[in-house]
């Protein structure tokens, strides 16, 4: 591969660390915009996938104040310890958007990093938007589609809706640099051998964190990596 294509993988780290990145790491990055602007805005996070993950740790670092909306409220106690200020479970969006103003003291969320689209952007995500706030769109889970009215509360808020996917090399390497100041590692959930790649396609772990499909021994020594046509891959 030419070397514009690779990264160094950060001192320590394992194979199945460094794979785990590149897609929704990168993407939480991007969505997150100017990580240094974070520090006490509040960021509403959806959802406990990979992105949703990332973006939640990555901010908390960053001393904003993740709000988390998830229906798995099993999860809530782990996503605290994450850094999540708020974690709201399962709920019609008019009983969320309640808590996510009564939280904010009325104020709203300064950034949203939106994964599921559809109503959920239009009935919960843009109600809940401070003046001038921005939603990073990440993905359409619930649809692609939009029924309502989406310019009239754009304007009325002053609100940027930006579309996100993945990102550049220079987005990856200031992640892999702010998370080695903060001491920050991936978080695997589960590893997968390539037999079983079907199942790894459609888990759900029971833990937050990734789910890696390693198609070969690695050995890490610590201080680098001696590697034997080993690769893992993110899913």
């Amino acid at each position: 591969m030419p070397a514009s294509a690779l990264l160094p993988v950060p001192y320590g780290w394992s194979m199945k660390e460094a794979a785990s990145l590149a897609i929704s790491g990168v993407t939480a990055w991007h969505a997150l915009g100017d990580i240094l602007a974070l520090e006490g805005q509040f960021v509403l996070i959806e959802g406990t996938g990979n992105v949703s993950l990332m973006a939640l740790e990555l901010a908390a670092h960053a001393g904003a104040r993740p709000i988390v909306l998830t229906s798995r409220q099993h999860l809530a106690t782990e996503l605290q310890q994450r850094g999540a200020d708020v974690v709201i479970g399962p709920g019609d969006s008019a009983t969320r958007l309640e808590s996510i103003m009564r939280f904010t003291r009325g104020r709203g969320v300064d950034l949203a990093v939106d994964v599921a689209g559809g109503d959920t952007l239009m009935s919960l995500v843009l109600p809940s938007m401070a003046t001038g706030g921005r939603v990073a769109v990440v993905g359409f889970l619930d649809d692609n589609h939009v029924q309502g009215d989406l310019v009239g509360p754009l304007l009325k808020g002053l609100l940027r809706l930006e579309g996100v996917s993945v990102g550049s090399r220079r987005q990856f390497e200031e992640l892999l640099a702010f998370m080695q100041a903060h001491e920050m590692r991936p978080s695997i959930a589960e590893t997968f051998s390539p037999g079983d790649i079907q199942q790894a396609l459609v888990h759900r772990p029971k833990n937050l964190g990734k789910v890696v499909v390693a198609m070969d021994e690695c050995c890490d020594d610590g201080g680098g990596f001696h590697v034997k046509q080993s690769l893992s891959y993110e899913l």
